[in-house]
């Protein structure tokens, strides 16, 4: 898909306005993405072989792939408002004859967040009404998965490492917070078992200080083990833990054996670390409460 084609005229729309708002004003940049965020469907232009259809695949089983388009060197998804904008985007970009309907992907909008979150590496980021004209906005996968979960105080469990690393970028408080709340709302959290003492969980030292594992899925656990050289740790059944009792076991191995005041989650995929005090002041009711 060419990203740079002849002139069309532009949509005029919402996000014709709320983007243009934007560009003229940086404090107008959460409307335009709380709009985005607030849509029940993202739209996508899939990829497909000549001669091949979007229903003869989904009967098929096969997953239609998505056009991806370079901006500088970056490849990127385009993501439309509107199907009127996927298919006059597909149009002027040579996918489609002008007088024929365009095949348009239509996805619930925090299952595409999941689905864009889980692209493989070297697609970076999306772009939004991206055709020539058009006023479009792009931001990294890792802006979209923390935008869905700012907006909706919600996160399907494959975009969480990419909202890991958005927070872990920022690098403040409050979006800490987020991460943190997001990961308590888990009714299950998953600890490596010790091969010696099933119902132990693996503690490792880094840095001269041990550290409790956590994961919040169980299938991060082979990656996990993988991290720590040790292939056999993840042939364990895994100990699975509400939150709270999580906090209560931690409290007590910190007390016998002492030095395990932080707990890293998700080793393997993208690690992050939550103190035993923050645990303990995100569970703990205040008053009032």
């Amino acid at each position: 898909m060419d990203p740079t084609p002849p002139d069309s005229p532009a949509i005029n729309d919402e996000f014709t306005q709320l983007t243009l708002a934007a560009i003229a004003d940086p404090a107008a940049q959460p409307a335009l993405w709380e709009a985005a965020h607030r849509l029940d469907h993202w739209h996508f232009l899939p990829r497909i072989e000549p001669g091949d259809s979007i229903d003869a695949m989904v009967k098929e089983g096969r997953n239609p792939g998505l056009v991806v388009v370079k901006m500088g060197d970056k490849p990127m998804v385009p993501v439309f408002t509107s199907t009127e904008r996927a298919q006059e985007a597909a149009k002027t970009h040579g996918l489609a004859p002008a007088d024929e309907d365009v095949a348009v992907l239509s996805v619930d909008r925090a299952q595409a967040v999941a689905m864009l979150c889980g692209l493989p590496g070297e697609v970076v980021g999306v772009i939004f009404n991206h055709n020539t004209g058009e006023q479009a906005f792009l931001a990294p996968l890792e802006n979209v998965a923390a935008q869905e979960e700012m907006f909706h105080s919600a996160l399907h469990p494959a975009a969480l490492d990419r909202f890991a690393r958005a927070v872990v970028a920022a690098n403040r408080p409050e979006v800490w917070g987020r991460l943190h709340r997001h990961v308590l709302s888990r009714e299950k959290w998953f600890m490596i078992a010790d091969p010696g003492q099933p119902d132990r969980p693996v503690v490792v030292n880094a840095e001269g200080a041990n550290h409790l594992l956590l994961f919040t899925e169980p299938e991060r656990i082979p990656l996990g083990a993988r991290a720590l050289q040790n292939d056999s740790l993840a042939d364990a059944p895994p100990i699975e833990i509400e939150p709270a009792q999580a906090l209560a076991k931690w409290q007590a191995m910190h007390e016998q054996s002492g030095a395990l005041a932080a707990a890293v989650f998700n080793v393997g995929t993208t690690p992050f670390v939550m103190t035993l005090e923050q645990l303990d002041a995100a569970l703990t009711p205040t008053d009032g409460s």
